[in-house]
């Protein structure tokens, strides 16, 4: 898994440095991921992305890559729902992150990628 998103971010810095950098990345992106809360639909995280000009990098969901489907993540605000999980934008710094509850008892794990130009963070986020 840790070698997944190592390849990922290394790949993504290659593509980027061989175009025109935007932006020097003087200070990293931060993340504060708070313990989930217990919902109705299942888990909720409430993450902050203390940054300027973020946008949703990649999402891998149980170590498989995923394709955003409903929405462009590199809008403002945007939502992203799967039968699994939804991710939502609110904002500038405000990521909220709902885990449904899975009938067959199967777990789920986020791993998400955040990223300013050559700026890159991310986090995961577990039912």
């Amino acid at each position: 898994m840790r070698i997944l998103i190592s390849l990922l971010i290394i790949s993504g810095v290659f593509l980027s440095c061989g175009k025109e950098m935007v932006g020097k990345c003087d200070s990293p992106i931060r993340i504060a991921v708070p313990a989930p809360k217990l919902v109705e639909e299942g888990y909720r995280y409430d993450v902050q992305v203390i940054y300027k000009g973020w946008w949703l990098s990649n999402v891998l969901v149980n170590g498989e890559l995923i394709e955003p489907t409903s929405t462009n993540p590199t809008h403002k605000d945007f939502r992203l729902e799967y039968e699994q999980f939804t991710i939502e934008r609110i904002g500038d710094n405000k990521l909220t992150i709902v885990l449904n509850k899975q009938a067959t008892g199967e777990k789920i794990k986020l791993n998400i990628m955040i990223q300013s130009g050559n700026c890159f963070n991310g986090f995961t986020v577990e039912q």
